[in-house]
């Protein structure tokens, strides 16, 4: 892995690549290193701040037009800005972190930039690279000595690695280099190290749901094979130390008998925020951030967060917040496999490998904060959708000149 990293050469591309792009890049690399408070917001709270301070600088003086497809993200953003209106604590901070992953993709498909796609590329190879490294010398020092913990507190890059397992399968389905398939493989083992049910999963649906041209019979087999290799994690010691109250759990078991797997509380936590939801609010939820104002009364002073975003949409804008997410999510899918279908395979790479990781995004939303992680997902992944519309846009101009 250490052959594929040049430091001189990646201080080169942050100092000539664009500013987004430097910015995400730096971003994801610090809020993983550092752990620091500046004017009340941790590194991870500047991971959203500065982005939106960017989109919001952009969007409001550049003349240029959006070039992003806002028109199928507009249900989606006028039910949380209605949300506003029933506010509850911290409503506005977790509205603008829910929204500024969009805001940040309209703001880079609004610039014009004249790119070196190889260098790019190259760039985000570096950026997930030095960010995984920040793994074993920053985050989990153990694993230099080849000691695994059974508590490894990755769950934040267990998500983030869903992101680069999309890229990167898209990559490698499109370039066939083994360079590719070997960081695809390198995020795929970050959940698959801690343990995390939810991400793993959430995996699976990447290799069968990408939405790159991947043949049916290569997707069952690419099924098949995940299924042989969770059969094989599900009857592991650290799977089953985790998972379950003891150890020498069959699946049938599991099946079965629901109850023997720790969910470390969360389970009842939400099976406590269900009993709230009242008649009258189940179609347009209690208003924004309802869920955590129920969970803190529900005595969870500090880990008030559901770790179920489904249920927090539920919540907070109702079952009509929760299906205008939906629609939205899977139609722009559909749109950017139609706008790019016949498009320069650089650009393919970039749509293609951001629209997949919306399919994780929504099978690990189930488990996970992911909504609100704006810092480690979302503004990378609307940056690379961003670039794409924004390169699209530059294509056809240059076409019709």
């Amino acid at each position: 892995m250490f052959k594929y990293l040049n430091f001189r050469r990646f201080f080169y591309l942050s100092k000539n690549l664009p500013f987004p792009i430097v910015m995400v890049g730096w971003i994801l690399i610090l809020s993983t290193t550092l752990n620091f408070s500046i004017l009340g917001f941790s590194a991870t709270g500047w991971g959203w701040v500065l982005p939106l301070v960017y989109s919001i600088f952009v969007l409001f003086i550049s003349k240029n037009k959006i070039n992003f497809p806002l028109l199928f993200w507009i249900p989606w953003f006028i039910v949380v800005i209605l949300g506003l209106f029933r506010p509850h604590i911290f409503s506005f901070q977790s509205s603008l972190q829910i929204l500024t992953p969009l805001l940040f993709g309209l703001a880079v498909s609004k610039q014009r930039f004249f790119l070196n796609w190889k260098e790019v590329f190259e760039f985000f190879d570096f950026i997930f690279i030095i960010w995984l490294l920040t793994i074993p010398f920053v985050k989990l020092q153990q694993l230099i000595l080849g000691i695994i913990p059974s508590i490894t507190g990755l769950a934040v890059e267990g998500i983030t690695s869903l992101l680069f397992q999309s890229y990167y399968l898209v990559l490698f389905i499109y370039s066939k280099e083994k360079k590719h398939l070997f960081f695809y493989l390198l995020a795929l083992s970050i959940p698959l190290l801690a343990v995390t049910r939810g991400p793993i999963i959430a995996g699976i649906g990447i290799l069968i749901l990408t939405i790159a041209n991947l043949g049916i019979f290569k997707r069952l087999i690419l099924l098949f094979s995940s299924v042989l290799i969770g059969l094989f994690l599900f009857h592991s010691e650290r799977f089953q130390m985790k998972s379950f109250h003891r150890t020498g759990v069959s699946l049938e078991e599991a099946l079965n008998n629901p109850d023997m797997v720790q969910t470390t509380g969360r389970k009842y936590m939400w099976e406590l925020l269900e009993a709230t939801i009242q008649e009258g609010q189940y179609w347009i939820g209690a208003g924004s951030n309802a869920q955590i104002d129920r969970a803190i009364a529900l005595g969870y002073s500090s880990n008030y967060l559901a770790h179920n975003d489904w249920l927090r949409i539920r919540i907070d804008y109702g079952m009509i917040g929760m299906i205008v997410f939906l629609l939205t999510v899977v139609f722009f899918i559909l749109k950017v496999r139609k706008d790019f279908k016949y498009h320069y395979p650089h650009l393919q790479i970039l749509a293609y490998g951001a629209a997949t990781a919306f399919v994780p995004f929504l099978l690990v939303m189930n488990t996970d904060n992911v909504l609100i992680y704006a810092h480690s997902f979302g503004n990378l992944q609307f940056l690379l959708l961003g670039l794409s519309y924004s390169a699209k846009n530059e294509i056809y101009n240059s076409l019709i000149e």
